[in-house]
């Protein structure tokens, strides 16, 4: 059974990321996931402030950290994947839901719109990713094996090798 968090007086930013990551490893996400998870989390603590106080958190202040280099640029300055962008964000936002839904603070300040690319740009990535079978529970698609071909572990002169063939 998962340990029941306690809730600070005035819960810091830095109350909201740990408190969040607890939660996820409480309800049996993997410890791959929680280090993603901090590490973008460690991204908006230096960006907001991790002693800040989550109740004084504005929505333009959030909406500064969605577009800051931290979240947009690569540390040699290029810019970010789509979808790098999106998980940060995306990363901040649930810590603040969550923190909201525990009752740590009244409202998550979040903007109410978050593009980060045009639609356009968008909609095949999110159509290849829809095109992926999902596993109840399995939160990395990009490991998903095609339905198509199944993966046999096959013997070749004592060695232990890995074969994929096309299902019939």
């Amino acid at each position: 059974m998962a340990k029941k968090l306690t809730i600070p007086d005035n819960p810091t930013l830095q109350d909201v990321c740990d408190g969040y990551i607890e939660s996820i490893q409480n309800d049996g996400r993997t410890h791959g996931t929680a280090a993603s998870y901090t590490n973008d989390l460690k991204v908006a603590a230096k960006f907001l402030g991790a002693q800040s106080l989550v109740s004084q958190l504005t929505v333009e202040r959030v909406q500064e950290f969605f577009d800051s280099p931290g979240v947009t640029t690569k540390r040699n300055g290029s810019p970010k994947n789509a979808i790098s962008i999106a998980k940060t964000r995306r990363i901040l936002r649930l810590a603040l839901v969550w923190a909201t839904e525990a009752k740590w603070i009244k409202a998550a300040p979040l903007p109410k719109t978050t593009d980060v690319a045009p639609l356009a740009e968008i909609e095949p990535v999110v159509a290849a990713v829809d095109s992926i079978p999902q596993l109840t529970g399995f939160d990395h698609a990009e490991l998903m094996v095609d339905p198509a071909t199944k993966v046999s572990e096959k013997s070749k002169r004592g060695k232990k090798t890995k074969a994929v063939e096309t299902a019939d």
